[in-house]
């Protein structure tokens, strides 16, 4: 198991830093694992359940593929 975080939990901070990356990108990710559904855009979080439910999880990433914003949110706008 890889994780950023130590200690017995396996907790890190990849999926928030995967929102943050989104927003700053003006992005969208949608995650479905098993019975549960997330939108995460760079306006809104959105949590439901989904049917039907499936074993595993799947992540839905779109980006804006010009370089003007696709940077992290240190970063400066390209020029």
């Amino acid at each position: 198991m890889h994780t950023t975080k130590p200690g017995p939990t396996g907790r890190g901070l990849g999926l928030d830093l995967l929102k943050s990356f989104i927003r700053v990108n003006k992005g969208a990710m949608q995650v479905f694992s098993n019975e549960g559904f997330a939108e995460i855009t760079a306006d809104s979080e959105v949590y439901d359940s989904f049917s039907p439910t499936f074993e595993g999880t799947v992540f839905h990433i779109r980006l804006r593929c010009d370089e003007n914003y696709y940077r992290l949110a240190g970063e400066p706008l390209a020029t």
